[in-house]
């Protein structure tokens, strides 16, 4: 039931950000936490890249193998979960004797013995990916049978391991422990999902290179992959970009950004991953009709979530942080990252009304589509950054990311909704509302930040029309995002 995961996933987020809250109070803004979310980020960046190969595409063809001949289907995903951990395990090996190469590359403006500090660390985490891969295929595989449940509950073993180890290693082990946690959460994800699998849907091991389905899946992944590798090298260019600026910039413009994928995971990641499921098999069907009613409801609330988690974010950010990080983050830190956090939500709309089109790209198969999108949004990204970086600072990323984002959107939605038009009037009046309201509440926000409770009537009333305005889609959204059924 949809319910149930997101309340599961509203529970590994809180446990991720409870563990960064903790992370910061132990180590401040400081050459740790650049280290970290550095480490972190080189190491998420290139698990995504790998599974990618075998998961973006692996939903749709595993559906259509399936609706054919299930023995098949069950050997194919068998096949694949053996060849990402083989993979994962050769990307190791590269990444761990090529990790001063890979710092250096993330973080260009880093001193030597920043270099030195991230390469110790990197060189740690590192070791989580092997099953990160595996991971994903895995969860992939049960996701396709609906038995998603086990899935969300994996999710809250790294966060709830590194939380616990921040709050006892920390002062004992440094980083280092806190990291070697993480990599021992990793694979106790791994066995946990292996084991499932192997219980409701069993386990024999197959040949891996001589199933003609892998070679069709990676010939069908190829464009897909490409076109994520290229978009996904705006974090290359962020962490780069950042380490320029002065030790700790990369830790508030990362926070913010991360309280911001939180809210974003809360208000998309089942209802997504539940249409993704759902697109792939009623394509199979020749169901467009229903498959567009899906997709319609998918964007409302997308948009409708996101927008409603938010507001109360920016009402109380600086509160909360203070609250919370005080004296190890100062309130000018804490200012900047509310400055970078506001700056930074119109990418983050624009991202949930995107994600449904995304999905949709992915279960008709449109590989090449995608990558030419991504390589138009990497090109406007870069120049942008490169010219704003000169008269806005640090908020030059916020602003190119929102930029060349819009462009991903508009050329998604399009081609999607040529083929499948979910788009109706309806939707296009709540957008346009949407936008308008976010406009007002954001320039608002920026502009009465420093005046106390004229800021908080000011947002009183903006929540009051908000609700006026929008009260009944949320309300729609709301039912989709509680909605019971449909999941194991």
């Amino acid at each position: 039931m949809i319910i149930l995961l997101n309340a599961l996933n509203i529970v590994a987020i809180l446990l991720g950000f409870v563990f960064q809250l903790l992370l910061m109070r132990t180590f401040g803004v400081s050459l740790d936490t650049d280290v970290f979310f550095l480490s972190n980020g080189i190491v998420q960046f290139a698990s995504g890249i790998i599974s990618g190969f075998f998961a973006d595409l692996y939903i749709p063809v595993y559906h259509e193998i399936r609706a054919s001949d299930e023995h098949e289907a069950e050997r194919f995903s068998r096949a694949v979960i053996a060849l990402s951990l083989l993979a994962g395990i050769a990307s190791l090996m590269v990444f761990f004797l090529g990790a001063p190469w890979l710092v250096r590359l993330f973080a260009s403006g880093f001193s030597q013995q920043k270099i030195e500090v991230g390469v110790s660390i990197f060189k740690i985490q590192v070791l989580s990916l092997p099953f990160l891969v595996s991971s994903v295929v895995l969860s992939n595989t049960l996701n396709a049978h609906l038995h998603m449940r086990i899935t969300y509950l994996a999710n809250l073993v790294t966060p709830a391991i590194s939380l616990i180890a921040v709050a006892t290693l920390a002062n004992s082990f440094g980083l280092s422990g806190i990291v070697w946690a993480i990599v021992i959460a990793s694979s106790l994800v791994f066995l946990i999902l292996f084991a499932y699998h192997w219980r409701v849907l069993g386990w024999s091991w197959v040949s891996v290179f001589k199933n003609p389905n892998i070679g069709r899946l990676l010939r069908q992944n190829l464009p897909v992959r490409a076109g994520i590798m290229v978009y996904l090298f705006k974090g290359p260019i962020n962490t780069n970009v950042l380490s320029f600026f002065p030790t700790g910039t990369i830790t508030l413009f990362t926070y913010a950004d991360k309280i911001l994928f939180t809210a974003f995971n809360v208000a998309t990641s089942p209802v997504i991953q539940v249409l993704y499921v759902k697109a792939s098999s009623l394509l199979t069907q020749s169901n467009r009709d229903e498959l567009k009613a899906v997709l319609r409801s998918t964007i409302t609330s997308n948009v409708a979530i996101t927008t409603a988690i938010m507001i109360p974010a920016v009402i109380f950010f600086r509160e909360i942080l203070s609250f919370l990080l005080s004296p190890k983050v100062s309130e000018l830190e804490i200012g900047t990252m509310f400055l970078i956090f506001l700056a930074l939500i119109p990418f983050y709309i624009s991202l949930s009304f995107e994600s449904p089109f995304v999905v949709s790209m992915y279960a008709l198969r449109r590989g090449v589509k995608v990558l030419a999108i991504a390589i138009a949004f990497i090109i406007v990204y870069g120049l942008l950054v490169t010219y704003l970086r000169a008269l806005i600072g640090v908020f030059a990323l916020p602003a190119a990311l929102f930029l060349a984002q819009i462009q991903n959107s508009i050329s998604f939605a399009y081609f999607v909704q040529k083929r499948i038009p979910a788009i109706d009037g309806n939707l296009k009046r709540y957008l346009l509302k949407i936008v308008l309201f976010m406009i007002a509440f954001i320039l608002l926000n920026f502009y009465f930040r420093e005046q106390g409770l004229v800021l908080y009537a000011v947002d009183l009333a903006l929540v009051i029309g908000w609700l006026g305005l929008m009260g009944t889609e949320t309300w729609q959204a709301l039912k989709l995002f509680t909605k019971k059924g449909e999941v194991r």
